[in-house]
């Protein structure tokens, strides 16, 4: 043990990450592989962060959270794995990301890992977030709310507000949260989004009024006799795949 340690000091970045190796199967010496999640080689950062949450028996995920700032994709990644196999663990860390983070591609990252862990605890910053200025943040925070479960109260209204969404990702990020809330009292509204510019928004619209079972089926079949063609085509194209076994 005293051999791997030596080796995380070495001058050699492979000579370090193999102590990361080492005392990660051994998994002792934790306090050695948290400092190793700042060496200056972006290759002993990725393995000292792929082997973290298990080696240190209380994962450190304040320190991985702090790696998704890191600008070598490769060490992005094995922290945002990490900490999202640390699951409830993670929650409160990732609260603070999501309010801090001065990069986009952080809060990104940072929304992304939130979906894998309990999302109900972090409803308060997912709705925050959807009022950001920046489309993909807000995006990332739609899907957080859709995937709380039972919704809390203030989910189907912010999804719905967002069918208004400039951005038409977004509006088809909402109408799938719709979907699989089931809110029925928005089959009005995903009616007419099937007439949408945007075929991903019809899509979304269709695949949620399905998604709510024989009601929103009704709306459907009502859709196909609709005057704007493009909203009938996605409508008996959702009927058909549904038919099918497709949906």
């Amino acid at each position: 043990m005293r051999r791997a340690v030596g080796w995380t000091t070495s001058v050699r970045w492979v000579t370090r990450a193999r102590g990361v190796r080492l005392l990660a199967c051994l998994d002792v010496e934790p306090d050695v592989l948290l400092r190793m999640l700042s060496d200056p080689r972006p290759e002993v950062r990725q393995q000292a962060a792929e082997h973290a949450p298990r080696s240190t028996g209380k994962p450190r995920v304040a320190a991985l959270v702090r790696l998704f700032d890191d600008p070598h994709p490769g060490v992005r990644f094995a922290a945002m794995d990490s900490v999202a196999r640390c699951g409830e663990a993670a929650v409160s860390d990732l609260s603070v990301s999501l309010f801090v983070a001065n990069r986009t591609e952080t809060l990104l990252a940072a929304l992304r890992v939130s979906l894998t862990v309990p999302p109900a605890r972090l409803a308060y910053e997912a709705h925050q977030l959807c009022r950001s200025t920046v489309p993909e943040v807000r995006r990332g925070a739609l899907q957080l709310v859709a995937a709380i479960p039972a919704a809390g109260g203030a989910a189907p209204e912010r999804l719905l507000a967002a069918l208004d969404d400039p951005t038409p990702a977004n509006r088809a990020v909402a109408a799938e949260g719709l979907g699989r809330l089931r809110h029925l009292a928005a089959a009005p509204k995903l009616a007419q989004m099937m007439q949408d510019s945007s075929w991903d928004v019809r899509r979304a619209s269709g695949v949620a009024l399905h998604d709510m079972g024989a009601s929103g089926q009704v709306v459907l079949r009502h859709m196909t006799r609709s005057p704007d063609r493009y909203a009938a085509d996605m409508a008996t194209l959702v009927l058909t795949a549904s038919r099918m076994g497709r949906m």
